[in-house]
């Protein structure tokens, strides 16, 4: 966070390590995930690891939000696990 407030950051690690910290203090659970970024729509063989994804859980649902996208999400999407 310190990096953040110096002006410094815009990676995944730094921006949604400092959001989970702060969702954190607010109270919300929150889980840090190993995740990778992905640029074709298929499914791919599982997270690259170049990614850092933050999920929250709010009123029984799992929500990912993401502040570490560039050009990303803009808005929190349900947790869905298509796998069983």
């Amino acid at each position: 966070m310190a990096r953040i407030l110096r002006g410094r950051g815009g990676y995944c690690c730094h921006l949604n390590g400092a959001f989970a910290a702060l969702l954190t203090a607010l109270g919300y659970d929150v889980t840090l995930h190993r995740a990778g970024v992905q640029d074709e729509v298929e499914d791919p063989e599982g997270p690259g690891g170049d990614h850092l994804a933050i999920t929250v859980g709010l009123d029984g649902e799992r929500w990912l939000v993401d502040t570490g996208l560039a050009g990303g999400m803009h808005e929190p999407l349900p947790h869905r696990n298509p796998r069983p």
